[in-house]
């Protein structure tokens, strides 16, 4: 089953959407290489239900492209 997940060095770039938006739905702190051979790939899934995770996403880009801040959903960048 795929999950959402963001990537923890991205998280970083913005502690007001890190803490108030991101940590609440990473109680477990679950995290997997999303990006294998690079230094920074770490990504931790969101522990929510998809909806949540697909608003949160939004959110993150309204302010980040792609590149700026990575968000997967399982194996893809979204």
């Amino acid at each position: 089953m795929p999950q959402y997940s963001i990537n923890v060095m991205d998280m970083s770039k913005d502690n007001t959407l890190s803490t108030l938006m991101i940590a609440p739905v990473v109680k477990s702190r679950i995290l997997y290489n999303a990006e294998p051979g690079r230094l920074g790939g770490m990504a931790v899934i969101l522990e929510c239900p998809d909806e949540r995770s697909k608003a949160i996403i939004e959110c993150i880009r309204m302010r980040y492209g792609k590149n700026e801040f990575r968000c997967y959903y399982g194996e893809k960048r979204v």
